[in-house]
């Protein structure tokens, strides 16, 4: 008998508290860090030192155009209910002395979350995932 998997849309996986994962990236310039997540996260906070606000994304191309947001030291830490298996980080400008980020972990695997993406599709043939697209989004 094989072990049932939790899937993406299990509520409970997201009610529960996280999993902790935390990871910290010193001396963040203004070239993206991409940061992976072991598991879906049901949460994340960030806490920013010195004196530069962070970007926060969820694409490449989002965190160095329109569609990020920004966490400022004065800000922090900052809580988010959010649900994904990649973010891009880096400086607003110049070089932020440090970003932490804390997020719960669900138990779902990052396979089952679908691409992010700014370009709009339905499914991606080539790697058979389905593709979230925004209009005016993600970048």
């Amino acid at each position: 008998m094989t072990a049932q998997k939790s899937g993406l849309n299990n509520a409970a996986e997201y009610s529960a508290s996280g999993l902790p994962f935390v990871t910290t990236s010193v001396g963040l310039t203004t070239s993206p860090v991409e940061v992976n997540f072991p598991f879906l996260t049901n949460g994340l906070y960030f806490n920013v030192s010195g004196s530069i606000p962070a970007r926060v994304g969820f694409t490449q191309n989002g965190v160095n155009t329109i569609n990020y947001f920004t966490i400022k030291p004065g800000d922090s830490p900052a809580e988010y209910r959010i649900r994904c298996k990649t973010l891009y980080v880096r400086a607003d400008s110049g070089t932020v002395t440090a970003l932490s980020i804390m997020a719960g972990l669900t138990t779902i695997e990052p396979k089952q979350f679908p691409v992010l993406s700014g370009a709009y599709a339905e499914y991606n043939s080539a790697s058979l995932e389905r593709v979230y697209g925004y209009a005016t989004g993600l970048g």
